[in-house]
Order: structure tokens, then sequence, then C-alpha cells
């Protein structure tokens, strides 16, 4: 049995590992321009809650509705929530998200924008990961 797919877990320098991984998908998704209406951004929550996640990677809609969201949790398990799926206790916001220089501007997150072929790689692979219980 595999152990937990560690892969999006935020490094120890708290930079999200899918950042830190070399390649170009990396390196051209974070360049990327988002589809016309959509943006897309990886959110690193600094905490030490067991129960909430440490990294929120979401699919927007330029006005900061959530489309699809994925959630890693600090035991390496994963939730996702979109208009179809609902797993590991993750589900849609029933607010807009506050776009990044917001989220920015509080000490315990670090966010940035990245591309939707970076999202949809993370999506795939998270959709493989272990759920969260």
């Amino acid at each position: 049995s595999r152990g937990p797919d560690r892969s999006l877990r935020p490094a120890g320098d708290g930079t999200p590992m899918a950042l830190r991984a070399p390649g170009r998908l990396v390196q051209d998704a974070l360049r990327e321009p988002g589809r016309a209406g959509m943006r897309y951004q990886f959110v690193e929550w600094l905490h030490e809650f067991d129960s909430e996640p440490v990294a929120i990677i979401q699919e927007l809609t330029d006005d900061g509705w959530e489309v699809r969201k994925i959630e890693v949790f600090p035991d390496g398990s994963v939730g996702l929530a979109s208009g179809r799926v609902e797993s590991g206790g993750s589900v849609l916001a029933e607010l807009p998200s506050p776009d990044l220089d917001a989220i920015n501007r509080s000490p315990e997150f670090n966010g940035v924008a990245i591309g939707p072929r970076l999202f949809e790689a993370l999506w795939r692979e998270a959709s493989r990961a272990r759920p969260r219980p």
C-alpha cells in the first residue's frame, strides 16, 4: 500500500511543493494567463489546526466564486469540491473569495496566482490522492 501523497503539501520553508517542483509545466503555468472569466490561486494557510487545510487551491470566477477547490490537510489527505463533487468534507464556499492582495495582507496566508494548466494538473493529482476521512 502506498503512503499518503505528500506532493501537494508545503515544504518546510513554506513554499508549496507543487510550486517548487522543477519542470516546464510549473514554470509555464505560473506565467500562463487564466481562462477568460476565470482565475486560479494557490493559498497556503499557516496554522496549527489538524482539522483545517494547509493549502487551498481554487478555480474561481473573476468575481471570486469558487468553481472547483482542492484542500490539502496537515496529514496529507485531500478534499475536493465542485458543482458535481464533494469529498473529504470540502464544499464550495457560500461567499466569494477575496483577491490575492486581500488574502496576502493576512500574515497567516501566502497566496499566488497560478495558471489553468497547473490547476488542472493539481486537480487530477488530488483526484487520485488519499481522500480525507
